[in-house]
């Protein structure tokens, strides 16, 4: 930018005549209009004033002052700092200011009279004095623009203008004319408002209180064919309009054009479109918060939400519950979405990890939360299309948007586009950051924090694009003690249905040191880590398929790795995929010890399932050499520990008794791993899109319903149902050919006569039988 001469001019000017210790600083002397220099200004004029106390700030005090002792600076101000000063004001934006420094002259005039015109002061062609009031003084001492500027609208600029002239002569201050709906206009729009209602200077504070609301209630109820009179209710309602970005005149007249801007903005901020500026519609375009009391169908809370209080939810005329991914004691309870499924209502989801702070906020935590967001939404069971709102729970402005929340969300953006989910990126915060953030593309949706109106974030902004759900009161539910915050919902907002969460496995857990497991829990250690698994492993494969082949083959690896095992199942992954594995590998979490051992014997069998289904599919009385990687040497290994055992029992009995059970070769986990895996195969075969974690997701919830739905589907699946055929097919373990080398290549026992094999398979059959039954 180019070094403006009367701009360097008056810095050299105030440094010499005021200095550091009135200033508060050396101005730096570079010809650039800024806040320094507006500073020094301000500074100056309070040693004029014979103020002692210095401040960068134009209040009350200084005004006050400006007022009692210069009411007016013109020609014949005596004072020669005083002349200066006002001057220097005006040349800083802008206008001319005079042919000397200290002389108020005909150029003088002239900057003065495109000023006043800017303003909406002065018309072209009127004549104005060569003079200074204080209002005009501290319009003119700050950085607001009286021209339009970048985005400004030329609506906007002429609401402004207007009523910069209508209510020149009250204490407002002269709002900037720059087309943009800022805090100071809002403030100045809701002032001059309570002036139309009676208010005094005094008592005129631009604040929405209650007499402002009682005052609107009343008087400022005008509809089609209302026209402005001693009062100007209607083009204060126009102006309004403008300022929230709707297309209206500003006549005075509730003309057609007004009632077609008026429905637009009711319709966009649900307020029922009537077409009529009736309070509530008033309040929705003059405060974030608009009329708190108004009707909300949903509502959101840190409460974890019992059966009882979702059904007084709906009964008090709710019908969706925002609620939390995260953070123990917030987040969704193990049953929660039963109950409030069950009640009838919807839910969103909220992502909140503080976020309360710019330190909170960066693109690293911005990844982190995406992938923390996408792993609990797959635990959870949402279905893909579900939008997660990120909270922006602090009073953002610009320069902290730019610089840490939009590096946040492009972040979170980065995880979501990587992963194979198809979820929406929502943003909770100021009318402004949520605005900012879906102009960006960083964000489809928002939730307004609208409850917090003295946010500067949320003064001078309409309702940003996409909203789905407007934040506007917080208290406790009627009949009961539940803390909620109430909200609008928009048209467009699509809360999660019953059929939009899939239902997830929940378990049983001891409440107390070796008490029995009575209370309700997620299914942690099992399904949540298969779900962070694989979420991690889409996050880098290039489809489904991929994923859960690396995720499967990640887990194998942790334990069954040797010789052996490689030799059965190697690594067969396509060079992509092993890239991609070896990618992803440092960043997998390792299994939870309560469940490793069941979970990395399942991967290992199911990779033996997938890679040798294609050659004999495991069905019938013939042991495939699929079933050798699960089931099949399972059994050889519980044969193995008979003869080490060396029982009085019989085969048959021994094993009945122990497989599935204490069996150190075919115990509980190796059972379940086993029977899954087939399961998972067969699964996948049919659908080899489909995500690893949903299909232990289907297992578990059956099992939940059914205890033992495994068992039955698993005899239902291998042996048509049949505990002969699962008998005739344990023997074969041990009598067909290849069968037996694969089975005695990994189990060092000797060989059981064709009668063992026999007994042997019955054992095997008896077992599930057992299983079936408990």
């Amino acid at each position: 930018m180019a070094s403006d001469s009367k701009v360097l001019a008056t810095q050299e000017w105030l440094n010499k005549t005021y200095g550091a210790e009135v200033l508060g600083r050396t101005l730096t002397q570079d010809g650039q209009i800024g806040w320094q220099t507006i500073y020094g200004m301000i500074r100056g004029l309070q040693k004029e004033l014979g103020i002692s106390s210095f401040s960068d700030n134009f209040g009350n005090g200084t005004m006050a002052a400006l007022i009692a002792q210069y009411p007016v600076i013109s020609p014949s101000t005596s004072k020669y700092n005083v002349r200066r000063l006002a001057q220097s004001a005006l040349w800083c934006h802008g206008y001319l200011g005079g042919n000397e420094w200290g002389s108020l002259d005909a150029v003088t005039n002239n900057g003065l009279k495109s000023f006043l015109y800017n303003c909406g002061l002065a018309a072209l062609s009127e004549t104005v004095p060569t003079e200074f009031t204080p209002k005009m003084v501290k319009a003119l001492m700050t950085l607001d623009a009286y021209s339009l500027i970048g985005s400004g609208k030329a609506e906007i600029r002429e609401a402004q203008q207007w009523i910069n002239g209508k209510y020149r002569s009250r204490k407002q201050p002269i709002l900037p004319c720059d087309g943009l709906f800022t805090r100071s206009t809002q403030q100045g729009l809701m002032t001059v408002i309570q002036y139309e209602l009676g208010l005094s200077d005094s008592q005129a504070n631009g604040s929405f209180g209650p007499s402002t609301k009682s005052g609107l209630a009343s008087e400022a109820n005008v509809s089609s064919g209302s026209v402005d009179g001693t009062k100007n209710w209607v083009r204060l309602f126009q102006c309004a309009l403008r300022f929230n970005g709707y297309d209206a005149p500003l006549n005075g007249q509730f003309d057609s054009s007004t009632v077609t801007a008026t429905k637009a903005f009711q319709g966009y901020a649900e307020l029922g479109s009537t077409g009529a500026a009736n309070f509530k519609t008033w309040a929705s375009l003059l405060i974030s918060t608009g009329d708190e009391t108004r009707t909300g169908v949903a509502s959101d809370m840190a409460s974890q939400l019992t059966a009882s209080w979702c059904t007084s939810l709906y009964a008090n005329g709710y019908r969706t519950v925002g609620r939390y991914l995260s953070v123990a004691g917030k987040r969704y309870a193990p049953g929660e979405l039963e109950n409030i499924f069950a009640a009838g209502l919807r839910t969103f989801p909220i992502m909140q990890e503080a976020n309360t702070g710019p330190d909170d906020f960066s693109y690293e935590k911005g990844l982190d939360h995406g992938f923390q967001a996408l792993r609990r939404l797959r635990q959870l069971g949402f279905a893909d299309g579900a939008t997660v709102f990120f909270a922006v729970d602090f009073d953002a402005l610009d320069d902290t948007i730019s610089s840490r929340v939009k590096p946040y969300f492009e972040g979170v953006a980065k995880r979501f586009q990587a992963s194979l989910s198809n979820y929406r990126i929502g943003i909770y915060g100021t009318r402004n950051v949520c605005a900012r953030i879906i102009n960006e593309g960083l964000a489809q949706e928002a939730f307004v924090a609208s409850m917090s109106w003295g946010w500067g974030g949320n003064l001078g902004f309409p309702l940003p694009p996409s909203w789905s759900y407007d934040q506007i009161w917080n208290g406790t539910l009627a009949g009961t003690a539940l803390e909620i915050d109430k909200n609008v919902q928009s048209a467009r907002a699509r809360p999660a249905a019953r059929g939009d969460v899939a239902r997830t496995p929940l378990t049983y857990v001891s409440s107390g040191t070796g008490g029995p497991p009575t209370t309700l829990s997620f299914d942690e250690d099992y399904f949540w880590y298969i779900s962070e698994l694989t979420t991690r492993a889409e996050i880098q494969a290039q489809s489904r398929e991929s994923a859960w082949k690396i995720a499967l083959f990640y887990l194998q690896n942790l334990d069954y790795n040797n010789p052996a095992w490689q030799s059965v199942a190697p690594a067969d992954l396509s060079s992509v995929d092993y890239l991609l594995y070896q990618n992803v590998r440092d960043e997998m979490p390792l299994p939870p010890s309560s469940t490793r051992a069941r979970m990395t014997h399942w991967a290992a069998s199911t990779r033996v399932y997938q890679r040798y289904w294609q050659y004999a599919e495991p069905v019938g009385s013939v042991v495939t050499v699929s079933d050798l990687g699960a089931w099949g040497l399972d059994l050889a290994q519980a044969w193995g520990d008979y003869l080490t055992a060396a029982p009085s029992d019989s085969i048959r009995s021994w094993l009945a008794s122990r497989i599935g059970n204490t069996s150190a070769g075919f115990g509980l986990d190796d059972m379940l791993g086993d029977i899954d895996a087939l399961l998972v195969t067969r699964m996948l075969r049919d659908t080899p899109n489909r995500s690893l974690d949903d299909t232990v997701r289907e297992i578990g919830v059956h099992v939940q319903d059914d205890p033992v739905w495994r068992y039955r589907r698993f005899m239902e699946v291998r042996f048509g149902g049949s505990y002969e055929v699962a008998a005739a097919a344990g023997k074969s373990v041990f009598t067909t050919g290849w069968g037996q080398l694969a089975s005695w290549a990994l189990v060092n026992a000797r060989q059981p006569t064709s009668e063992e094999a026999t007994q042997i398979g019955l054992g095997f059959s008896d077992a599930i039988k057992r299983l079936r039954a408990q």
